[in-house]
């Protein structure tokens, strides 16, 4: 808070002029008016969100000066923008503003965002009410409260005016000082300007009231806040109004809430501008949402009319996104929804199809047009003015634009610069030939003008998503809106969530009757008058932020529209979600009107499984339906023509209309392909039933045949209707599964021109898809015939067609009329008429009509008519005429005998049956069934045409051979004739006739024919030979039969046309016979078959190379010369010139060849390689053959000896060589020594070219030197593969050779040269780690070796030679590095009384020869954990203690991070850890928080104890306790409940740069630990200095015992002189608010290390601030003298044991005496003066004990006291003066109307007799109560003994504690806290009663010299506590004594009230105002009283209740409302509530 002026001045204050004479008084403006600010903290959505509109479309930086003014454009109270659309965003000026006063901030919703200050809070504001009108007046507020973030005082000035004695009335002005202060900062003495925190001066003229409020910001965490205001301007005189009134304060505490992830804007406004709160919209581009990456995605657009929308550039995407970036696509919105999991429905990604959200999008973000009227390009001129960043377009024509369109200017001419730029512009209407254009981003320095073109921007995307989902949707619910928004339908499918849309589709399926299930199809159609004919959609219009409307059809459409003349106007009105252009909702309306209006139909059926797996919802599938068609155009396909992609051929061809070759209209085929797609070609040709198309079925990109049984339709185009037939087209809506794999699909129409005709006004087509409408053609080939028929009748001589009785049956005529299939007809109406009598006529389904029992000679008319569907018959009609004819014959000849050779059942004759054409009918004969044939007779001769049977010896067993009689048209002879035979036949009538004529057939056998297309080969060593059957054979083959010969003849027979053998004769030949034997068992023609096996090649290019151990062997396969070459199954490897050493037999064709010995004796050896083949001789391994490829001599050359150089490097040699290789290459070096003994040693290998070894050689005699030989070889893999040292050395390269004092370890040091800087403790996983680092000594080259490593050994020894390796607890290892870490695993036993442990590390250096140096020795040091700290307040509800503690500081150079706390319990007060008791066990014991909640089941006091844990185990030394106080639980109300801090530290501060620097006498902080500060004047006042850690600590001066500085670094950098500050630490308690003053008498308060607080000790010799009496000498002195004092020094005082120093108060007695209220006490030497508190126990006598001021001091030896009651008698007797007390005066801020108030003060018995285990410290408690603030007096209070007391309080709003100390024996208490506790527990009461007439009496009263008045009445029914009415009718009580009186005791005819103090009786009467009712339990205050009339009647129930302290009773009475409200009576219950 920095003092500055402030100033309110009026505008035009003063009066008229004055120029003399008669001027008429004037009255100045009145210029002030009261100003308020509105503050307004509003949540746009959940974040990141884009932004402001206008900011981003200007192209602005988030942040920026120009994004913040631009979004002012965007931001709209009541419908207004604050900024102008205008305005230069770069820089706008003040009139570009709607709006003054408005400050606005946003947050966009990061996950991690800065605070919006100043939003939102609780304010409570504290009336003042002071009048400041006199010079220098001063008035001081203060309150305590540590959470408040602001106060605003607010100021009210009544009238500011001058009226001057011209009668002018003129302004005045009134100045004025206001000061904040905070944490007991004083305010100067002498306030000025200069030093205030505000300097106020208010000018003008105002004649009410005017008010004006001052906000100061409070520093964090102040605890009491001073507020001081003085009127500087001199007190007004007469006629000068200029006094004003502080007329409240208000304390402000911020919501300092983030809301991360949520967008917000915080709108500060002045109300000058609004009557109420304004209404606000946010012109905004909402979430940030993942899209595709850049691969397919462009860019989103940012600017024009399509901002937001996605730009693709790809269709094929890899499924991977982009960062979130904004956007408007719909189906990336639902994305968004689906997957997040802060505010979505929390779907994995992998259950989303993110392919058909992709493919949705691209389709919403196509560009469409928006319907509006728009001219093309048109002209104008344009001008643009100085520093305007808009500009004027002018056209001669009505331009049709309107505000917020975007138009894509061309400038001519008249720019500068190229500004403003040819480009795309938002438009401002002016009318309708002119415009602004007004995103201009550059302003020109002079006007503009020139001429120019446009368009109008009149695409849009197709479907956009602008919505703001600010309620709690179902998420079904929701989803839906999302996909409304775009026609899109959610299905789940396969484990994933899929998304099809409604947009335009190619079919996938085709569907007739073929290929669905019984039923067919079934259609179903909306009622046509629920069809909308008028659709309205809703929407949200951006541009106006209002709820808009559009129709279909448009306004000027509808009286014409032809489905609202026609149907009416039926309104369907629909919600657009998330639609905000009027042309994607005109394009909604549109859609649904189309839709209602025709899209009306919906078809179901069933398909089998195959189809129901692949039909999917939102597929198109195309049906032809003959129900429908009137025709059949659809089927399966029976073939497919083999080598075809063309063709098909269709079944049932002759049921279906295949339209012809030749005509004039198109003809198209669908089938369905084998993946289930359809293909549509054109049909080039139609023949029979194959059809063929124009090009080629494609599936998948591929020419690919149709699978048989497949589906096909047809359709027609471009004829007549007649001629056009097309397929009905279906959207899916839904597939559904029933049982036995069936499914259910319904489609709803679909019409392909919908969409076009929606979003571009295209025409509407519809599909002509029936003929049912057209009139059929008349039948063809009507013929009539006669036919015979038996009719069968049964016993009764009824027709019966199911009984065969031949002896009944009759045979009859019947007459026929046919006719032809007219296609697509299926009922047809014929009339007919018998000998020219009149038509009659009937209706049939087929071709045919039958009339039935016809007579011969009559003559029948005929005439036959087609019908189509809607039963009109054809034009003309087919027509014949038959007259009937009978006719008796024998059995008719038999025709058409055929034989066929049936290849499995042998020779099958069959004939045609004599019905229902007998052979030779010419249509004019009788058509009859020889119904009375008996069988038909076969014969059978062999041979062939003219051999045989004729009429007359048909059946003579001579000449032919008898087959068989057969009543059927066929029979099966059974016959396998090996050649040709005749058959004859006739048929046989029941009476032994035959037909006239035999009937013969020829049956040609042909025996099988030799096999053809033999083939021999060869696999894996089988002989396959194949071939197909013989070419001609009569009857099946059987099998084959084959013969060999090899030693004998083998024969085979095989049911195949394959025979195998094994390969057994490579290298020669073998011939085999085959021929096909029949199922007759006739044997065909030989074949013979030579087969020759050639053995393998020679393998080819066979040869070696070398590689790290081997010889690899390679060669080639050599192809085979012929295919019967036996298979290679791998090579056989020889060694040596006899090729009889087989080696090995592999399958590869190389060989890897260990060099050895064995494969190279003395490293030579020849080698050969032959194949092996597969041989069934010798089936494991095969045969070799005799071809072989041989490499001879092969040789492994040794490596040359190599040529050594020498050098050195420290002790090392270091001898080197160039890199030698023989055949194999060298893998490393021996190194051989040369020893004495003359033979070659090796004592190394090395993989290098160099060796190092020590060079502790020999010293040769010869010359002194150290020498040593070496000899060095390379060795291969051979050697080393070696194992016969005269193997190896056959092996090893060429020998080359060559004739080639140390101090310890330097000692390790510290770093930094301290053991501190070499220690560090720290902790990782709950573990504690010790870190020990340190410097490696240096190496002198000349004398030293480099160093190894260190030894380093942890041991509890202080000394290294203590070391014992052997401990457990010693540790030693090796390491190479410069720090050694390790888990700290030893640890205080609990039970110790160190405060410490210590371990040693000795840290040794290692050289590489082992030799080890002296040690270094870091000693670590781990502390106990500090005792907890008081932290938050313990408190107990009910019967839940929740405990809180602070966390101890930690120091970092010798203690570990605090691991855990153990919480312990006594019952009642003990403190004693040992015999503490774990909470339920020790499980529940251990927490690792600091705030913990324990449930008792019995109240009582209890002691908490809580120790802290380190990482290592470590525990405190002392626990933190805590003594609370547990009740019973229920109803109990917590009002307030706090830790009292004793006051907080107070001290100065400085400030240079960022180091703040504190003076604090003996503030015992140490360096790490946390403060918190609060400075209270100077310049740091309110900065952030929360839980700053101190940097240093130091004594100034530095002679101090205890540090007095210490110093913390600021976040702001600044310089502050001394000033004032309050420090608090981080784990201390600090006092409540409500604190109003504390009092100290005898007892000290000091700062207690162990618990990092304030504790009190008492009785204490202090002063009245709680600060101790003696002085640092006298305290040496003690109980000696100046010359022999009691402690010499301050070892003297350690040695002496103690820990506290102090004095306890002495023990005075004395005697006393009282007179009225002057009580004189005599106390030799007491020492007292005037003022001192005491407290005074009289040990006799009747004065009251209690705490008393020294009123006044007679001598040395007398003083006196003011005692509390008044003794008009005087008294005396004995006193005793001593003791201690410590007072805390607590203000609840308002008054409490009941409650119980408790004080419970944790006590530690301190002294001689304390460490004894005795409590030798008395205390006492008390509790006083008092109304109102600190001008309230408090009663005389409840005393309890001991260190807890509690009471009821009643009409209370402060508690003043007191405890008391007296002490025996010179012991002391020690207070480490006292908690606070104002709570209520609630009680409840209930009953029943009765209403009845009210109580009444009448009797006599008395009174005796009280005011207790005795009432006699019997049997007055009354009882305590009852409220009766007193009617006194004689004597002193009469009429003044009437009223209403308590009943204070009561027998049955009497009982007593209080009343006016006298001696009076009389006559008395009593009434009561209702039914007594009497309270069941004891209350000290009645909440409220319900009572329940229970009546059948309603009453009001009226209840009088005395709301007093300590009700008893109350009364009820019941009204009747509906007699006049008259007194009633009626049962009732109560309740009541109280405490």
């Amino acid at each position: 808070m920095n003092n500055k002026e402030f100033i309110v001045i009026g505008s035009g204050a003063g009066g008229g002029g004055k120029g003399g004479g008669n001027n008429t008084p004037t009255t100045a403006d009145d210029n002030l008016n009261s100003i308020a600010k509105v503050n307004i903290l509003d949540a746009l959505g959940e974040g990141e969100l884009e932004g402001f509109n206008s900011a981003r479309e200007e192209g602005h930086t988030q942040g920026s000066a120009a994004y913040n003014n631009a979004m002012l454009k965007d931001i709209f109270l009541n419908d207004t923008p604050i900024l102008r659309k205008t305005a230069n965003s770069l820089s706008p000026i003040t009139t570009d503003l709607n709006y003054n006063g408005v400050s606005v901030s946003e947050r966009r919703g990061l996950g991690s965002q800065p605070i919006i200050a100043g939003f939102g809070g609780t304010l409570t504001e504290v009336s003042v009410g002071h009048v400041f009108d006199q010079t220098n007046e001063i008035a001081t507020r203060s309150f305590t409260d540590t959470g408040v973030n602001q106060v605003r005082v607010t100021i009210n000035i009544p009238q500011l005016q001058v009226f001057e004695d011209d009668g002018d009335i003129v302004g005045s002005s009134v100045n004025f000082l206001i000061d904040i202060k905070t944490d007991n900062q004083a305010h100067p003495t002498d306030l000025s300007a200069t030093n205030a925190t505000k300097d106020v001066t208010i000018e003008g003229r105002t004649g009410d009231l005017y008010q004006k409020d001052f906000l100061f910001d409070i520093p964090a965490y102040s605890s009491t806040v001073s507020i001081r205001i003085k009127r500087v301007t001199a007190t007004a005189a007469t006629k000068t109004l200029n006094s004003f009134t502080w007329f409240s304060f208000t304390r402000i505490v911020l919501d300092n809430n983030t809301y991360d992830n949520t967008a917000l804007v915080g709108i500060s406004a002045d109300a000058t501008s609004f009557g109420s709160i304004p209404r606000r919209n946010y012109f905004v581009r909402g979430l940030k949402i993942k899209i595709p990456n850049t691969n397919v995605v462009t860019s989103v657009s940012q600017t024009g009319k399509n901002a937001g929308r996605i730009n693709y550039n790809s269709n094929v995407w890899d499924g991977t996104f982009q960062a979130a970036t904004w956007n408007t696509c719909p189906a990336w919105a639902l994305y968004d929804l689906l997957i997040d999991t802060r505010y979505g429905l929390s779907i994995p990604e992998s259950a989303l199809d993110k392919y058909s959200f992709f493919a949705i999008s691209k389709y919403n973000n196509e560009l469409v047009s928006d319907r509006r009227i728009t001219s093309g390009t048109m002209t104008g001129t344009w001008t643009q003015n100085a520093n305007d960043f808009f500009a004027t377009i002018t056209t001669a024509l009505a331009h049709n634009l309107q505000t917020d369109d975007f138009v894509t200017m061309t400038f001519s001419n008249g720019q500068v610069n190229g500004n403003p730029a040819n480009q795309s512009y938002r438009v401002e209407l002016i009318n309708a030939t002119s415009f602004r254009i007004v995103n201009i981003t550059v302003a020109p320095t002079s006007n503009l003008s020139g001429a120019c073109s446009f368009l109008r921007e009149g695409n849009e995307v197709r479907f956009a998503l602008n919505c703001l989902i600010n309620r709690s949707y179902e998420a079904y619910d929701l989803i839906n809106l999302i996909c409304s928004n775009m026609r899109v339908q959610p299905f789940w499918s396969a484990g994933k969530l899929f998304l099809v849309q409604d947009k335009p589709t190619t079919s996938s399926h085709i569907f007739t009757l073929a290929n669905v299930l019984e039923g067919g199809f079934t259609y179903e159609g909306s009622d046509i008058k629920s069809r909308a004919t008028f659709v309205v959609v809703k929407y949200f219009d951006n541009n106006q932020r209002k709820i808009s409307f559009v129709q279909d059809p448009a306004k000027a459409d509808v009286a014409s529209d032809s489905a609202i003349t026609k149907y009416g106007t039926i309104e369907k009105q629909v919600n657009a979600f998330g639609v905000t252009s009027a042309g994607q909702a005109s394009r909604l309306a549109r859609w649904i009107r189309f839709s209602e209006q025709n899209l009306t139909e919906t078809v179901t059926f069933k398909v089998s499984l195959d189809s129901g797996i692949i039909v999917l919802p939102n597929q198109v599938i195309e049906i032809n339906d003959p129900v429908k068609t009137g025709i059949r155009r659809g089927g399966r396909i029976s073939s497919v023509p083999a080598n075809t992609t063309n063709k098909i051929v269709v079944d049932d061809a002759s049921a279906s209309d295949l339209p012809a070759n030749g005509v004039s209209y198109t003809r198209t085929l669908h089938v369905m392909m084998p993946d289930g797609s359809v293909s549509t070609n054109t049909i080039s040709d139609i023949t029979g039933s194959t059809i063929t198309v124009s090009g080629q079925f494609i599936m998948a990109g591929v020419n690919t045949a149709p699978n048989a049984n497949s589906v096909w339709i047809i359709e027609t185009t471009g004829g007549t209707s007649a001629q056009n037939v097309e397929n009905s087209l279906y959207r899916v809506v839904s597939v559904t599964e029933e049982d036995g794999l069936i499914y259910k699909v319904t489609g709803l129409t679909y019409n392909e021109s919908a969409y076009a005709h929606v979003e571009a006004g295209a025409d509407v087509t519809f599909r002509d898809a029936t003929n049912l409408n057209e009139l059929p053609q008349a039948p063809s080939s009507l013929t009539i015939t006669e036919r015979l028929y038996k009719e069968v009748t049964n016993q009764n001589g009824v027709i019966n067609a199911n009984e065969k009785i031949t002896n009944k049956g009759k045979i009859k005529v019947k007459l026929i009329a046919n006719w032809s299939q007219v296609k697509g007809v299926v009922n047809y109406r014929v009339f007919y008429r018998k000998d020219k009598q009149n038509f009659q006529s009937v209706t049939v389904q087929g071709l045919d009509f039958e009339i039935p029992d016809v007579q011969a000679g009559k003559v029948y008319d005929f005439k036959v008519f087609a019908m189509n569907g809607a039963e009109q018959e054809s034009a003309t009609a087919a027509t014949a005429t038959r007259t009937t004819v009978g006719k008796t014959d024998p059995p008719s000849n038999v025709s058409g005998l055929t034989a066929t050779v049936d290849p499995i059942a042998g020779v099958i004759l069959s004939w045609t049956e004599n019905a229902p054409n007998p052979a030779g009918f010419t249509g004019t004969d009788v058509e009859f069934k020889d119904l009375d044939i008996a069988y038909y007779e076969i014969h059978k001769v062999t041979g062939g045409v003219g051999t045989g049977i004729t009429d007359s010896n048909f059946g003579d067993l001579g000449v032919s051979t008898f087959v068989t009689r057969d009543q059927a048209p066929d029979t099966v002879t059974g016959n396998y004739p090996a050649a040709t035979t005749s058959y004859f036949i006739k048929a046989r009538d029941d009476g032994g006739r035959f037909s006239t004529t035999a009937f013969s057939v020829v049956a040609t056998i042909n025996l099988p024919s030799v096999i053809q297309n033999v083939t021999v080969t060869q696999e894996n060593g089988i002989l396959q030979i194949r071939w197909t059957k013989p070419s001609t054979h009569s009857f099946n083959i059987k099998q084959y039969k084959i013969s060999y010969t090899t030693s004998s003849t083998t024969t085979v027979f095989v049911d195949t046309t394959e025979f195998t053998i094994p390969i057994s004769f490579t290298g020669s030949s073998r011939t085999f016979t085959i021929l096909a034997v029949d199922i007759g068992g006739n044997e065909g023609t030989a074949h013979n078959e030579t087969v020759e096996i050639p053995m393998p090649a020679t393998p080819s290019n066979f040869s070696h190379e070398f590689t790290t151990d081997s010889v690899k062997l390679k060669w080639v396969e050599t192809t085979p010369t012929s295919p019967l070459t036996p298979p290679v199954i791998g090579y056989r490897i020889y060694r040596g010139n006899n090729v009889t050493d087989e080696i090995a037999q592999i399958s590869a064709t190389e060989f890897l060849l260990l060099v050895n010995n064995n494969s190279f004796p003395n490293r030579v050896s020849t080698y050969h390689v032959a194949a092996v083949f597969l041989d069934p001789v010798n089936s494991t391994k095969g045969s070799a053959s005799t071809n072989r490829a041989t490499i001879t001599n092969l040789e492994i050359i040794r490596a040359p000896e190599p040529t050594i150089t020498q050098s050195f490097e420290l002790d090392f040699l270091i001898l080197s060589w160039s890199a030698v290789n023989g055949s194999l290459p060298t893998l490393n070096y021996g190194i051989y020594d040369f020893p004495p003994s003359n033979v070659d040693t090796l004592i190394e290998q090395t993989d290098t070219n160099t060796f190092k070894t020590k060079a502790n050689f020999p010293i040769n005699s010869s010359n002194g030197k150290p020498e040593k030989l070496f000899k060095i070889a390379g060795l291969s893999a051979a050697y080393h593969n070696a194992t016969d040292a005269l193997v190896k050395e056959v092996f090893k390269g060429l020998v080359g050779s060559i004739t080639a004092s140390v101090s310890l370890p330097s000692v390790p040091t510290y770093i930094g040269g301290s053991q501190d800087n070499s220690i560090n403790l720290g902790s990782e996983g709950g573990l504690g780690f010790v870190t020990i680092s340190f410097i490696a000594g240096t190496v002198d080259p000349a004398t030293q070796l480099g160093l190894k490593d260190f030894r380093i050994v942890r041991s509890p020894s202080n000394s290294f030679a203590g070391i014992n390796l052997n401990n457990a607890d010693t540790l030693e290892l090796f390491t190479d590095a410069l720090t050694f870490k390790e888990e700290v695993s030893w640890s205080i036993p609990d039970n110790s009384t160190d405060t410490e442990i210590s371990r040693y590390y000795y840290v040794q250096a290692r050289d590489l020869l082992n030799n080890v140096g002296s040690a270094l020795q870091i000693e670590v040091t781990i502390n106990r954990p500090s005792t907890v700290p008081s932290e938050g307040i313990s408190e107990v509800i009910d019967n839940n203690v929740l405990l809180r503690w602070g966390q101890p500081s930690v120091n970092a150079n010798n203690q570990l991070k605090i691991d855990h706390y153990e919480i312990r319990k006594h019952t009642g007060n003990n403190t004693n850890w040992s015999t503490s008791t774990a909470l339920g066990g020790s499980g529940e014991s251990i927490t690792d928080s600091r705030f913990s909640v324990i449930f008792e089941t019995v109240g009582a006091q209890y002691t908490y104890l809580i120790k802290a844990y380190d990482v290592a185990g470590n525990s405190s030394l002392l626990p933190f306790t805590r003594l609370l106080e547990v009740a019973e639980p229920p109803d109990f109300i917590l009002n307030a409940n706090y830790d009292s801090a004793f006051r907080t530290a107070l001290g100065t501060y400085s400030q240079s740069g960022t180091t703040i620097t504190v003076t604090i006498p003996e503030h015992r902080f140490k360096v790490g630990d946390l403060v918190t500060l609060f400075p209270t004047s100077g310049g740091a006042v309110g900065d952030l200095l929360n839980q700053r850690p101190v940097t240093s600590v130091s004594s100034d001066p530095t002679s101090l015992a205890l540090p007095n500085k210490f110093t913390v670094t600021s976040f702001t950098s600044k310089t502050v002189s001394t000033s004032n500050i309050t420090v608090k630490t981080l784990t201390g308690l600090t006092e409540p608010a409500e604190v109003d003053s504390v009092g100290f008498t005898n007892c000290l308060k000091v700062f207690d290390e162990a618990l990092n607080r304030n504790v009190i000790y008492l009785p204490v010799v202090t002063n009245s601030d709680g600060v101790g009496t003696q002085t640092w000498t006298e305290h040496f002195i003690g109980t000696g003298s100046s010359s022999s004092p009691q402690f010499a020094n301050i070892t003297a005082i350690i040695n002496s044991g103690l820990t506290e120093y102090l004095e306890p108060a002495p023990l005075y007695t004395g005697a006393y005496s009282q007179s009225g209220t002057t009580v004189t006490i005599t106390i030799s030497n007491h020492g007292f003066i005037v003022g001192n508190e005491l407290i005074i126990d009289y040990t006799n006598g009747t004065a009251l004990d209690g705490t008393f001021l020294v009123a006044s001091v007679t001598n040395a030896n007398v003083f006196t006291v003011t005692a509390a009651n008044s003794d008009a008698n005087g008294q005396s007797g004995n006193v005793v003066v001593t003791g201690s007390n410590y007072v805390e005066v607590f203000d609840y801020g308002t008054n409490l109307a009941s409650t119980k108030v408790n004080a419970l003060s944790t006590n530690l018995a301190e002294g001689t007799l304390a460490a004894s285990g005795q409590d030798p410290v008395n205390l006492t408690s008390k509790l006083q109560i008092a109304s109102g603030d600190s001008g309230g007096t408090f009663d005389t209070g409840v005393t309890a003994n001991g260190n807890s007391v509690s009471r009821f309080g009643v009409g209370l709003q402060r508690v003043k504690y007191t405890t008391s100390a007296k002490s025996t024996a010179g012991s002391l208490t020690k207070i480490t806290n006292v908690q606070f506790k104002l709570d209520t527990k609630i009680k409840n009461d209930t009953g029943k009663g009765s209403v009845a007439s009210p109580l009444t009496g009448s009797g006599t009263y008395s009174q005796s010299s009280s005011t207790t008045i005795t009432i006699n009445i019997s049997n007055h029914g009354l009882l305590t506590g009852c409220f009766v009415i007193l009617d006194f009718t004689t004597g002193g009580q009469s009429n003044a004594g009437d009223g209403d009186y308590e009943i204070t005791k009561v027998d049955d005819n009497s009982f007593t009230v209080i009343g006016s103090n006298g001696t009076n009786s009389g006559d008395v009467s009593f009434s009561t105002s209702g039914t007594p009712v009497y309270f069941n339990t004891s209350f000290v205050d009645i909440q409220g009283v319900n009572v329940t009339p229970n009546t059948t009647s309603a009453v009001i129930a009226v209840v009088d209740f005395k709301d007093i302290p300590n009700p008893k009773s109350f009364q009820v009475l019941f009204f009747n409302p509906q007699n006049g409200n008259a007194v009633t009576t009626g049962d009732f219950t109560w309740q009541c509530r109280g405490t």
